[in-house]
């Protein structure tokens, strides 16, 4: 069997949730930054904003540190939560995807 193969034995209650993930709140808007992994496996991230529209990274991550400083820089270079936010809605809306990116 193949390491892929290996996957199919998960399920969501294997998930290994960090302890970085977390709430972030900029006036009156929120995002999460969820941060999990299954076991034997790189972290993946996603940012999910109030209106429940999900970015999810195509890219894993070998530690949960990394993601975490990837969702934060790009929150700040999308100029904060709300821009962030508003982006990601408009981008789901028109199907509008950058390259490292997968929305939900």
């Amino acid at each position: 069997m193949s390491d892929n193969d290996s996957t199919l034995d998960y399920d969501e209650n294997d998930l290994i949730d960090s302890p970085l993930s977390q709430v972030l709140q900029e006036d009156n808007e929120q995002i999460e930054i969820l941060i999990y992994r299954l076991p034997d496996s790189d972290w993946t991230l996603e940012v999910v904003n109030q209106n429940g529209t999900s970015t999810v990274w195509d890219e894993t991550f070998p530690s949960d540190q990394e993601a975490l400083s990837v969702a934060l820089d790009g929150i700040k270079a999308a100029g904060g939560i709300q821009a962030f936010s508003e982006l990601s809605d408009l981008e789901a809306k028109n199907n509008i995807f950058p390259e490292s990116l997968t929305r939900h």
